[in-house]
């Protein structure tokens, strides 16, 4: 029982997954559609810590396969890959109205909002604001 990580999951009494990114022998496991469960529910940092305590042991160290696909992606990348992604993701951000206001921090602040109060709210909470704001306006022109 000792090499066993899928032990140690929090969710190992309730869990009912046959193909477990815990166990040794994944992804070479079967599952079949009458399980109740297909995929793995326990959280990926917890998997993670777990398979840090059993070095060697999983093939995945405790991702799934689509997960350690990303990871090896990740870290393939060179870091002229990683600036051109960056620029890209700048230029979406800003096509939709946003503006990078500090590189180093990457802080993100709307054009209509440079209250120091709501520069650091998160995005979801900027476009409410503004879409309350905009109904607000459509209202008092009567449109």
């Amino acid at each position: 029982m000792k090499n066993q990580p899928f032990l140690d999951c929090p969710r190992f009494e309730s869990c009912s997954i046959n193909n477990c990114p815990l166990h040794k022998k994944y992804p070479n496991l079967s599952t079949f559609t009458s399980d109740p469960e297909q995929k793995c529910k326990a959280q990926k940092p917890t998997r993670i810590k777990i398979a840090e305590r059993y070095p060697g042991i999983l093939k995945f160290n405790g991702l799934n396969i689509k997960e350690y696909r990303l990871k090896l992606k990740r870290e393939s990348r060179t870091p002229e890959e990683w600036e051109k992604l960056r620029l890209g993701a700048k230029k979406m951000l800003q096509s939709r109205g946003f503006n990078i206001r500090n590189k180093k921090e990457d802080k993100l602040y709307h054009n209509r909002f440079n209250d120091p109060e709501k520069i650091g709210k998160d995005i979801a909470g900027i476009v409410k604001e503004m879409f309350e704001e905009s109904e607000k306006a459509d209202e008092i022109n009567g449109t």
